[in-house]
């Protein structure tokens, strides 16, 4: 089994950081993101996680964390947005 997931290394590439900048907590997030993406049968995408979480660094070039970005509670919410999720504005 490989150290991370596909899922995974898309965010770490996304975000542009190594793996060990993420604070511990974070890691628990994004693997509970991805098992009840799993668990209901929708594909766990980059652009679907940040639409839910977003990303805050205390100081610059040091660790960070994710934080929710309040779009609304409920697990019936977030999968029903998950099957047609907003995209990534670039």
């Amino acid at each position: 089994m490989p150290p991370f997931t596909d899922f995974e290394i898309a965010l770490l590439n996304h975000i542009r950081c190594a793996p060990s900048m993420m604070m511990p907590n974070c890691w628990i997030l994004v693997g509970s993101f991805e098992a009840l993406c799993n668990f209901y049968k929708v594909k766990a995408t980059v652009e679907a996680f940040f639409y839910y979480f977003q990303v805050n660094s205390p100081n610059k070039g040091s660790w960070f964390y994710l934080q929710a970005r309040g779009h609304g509670s409920g697990v019936k919410k977030l999968f029903r947005d998950l099957k047609d999720p907003p995209r990534l504005e670039k």
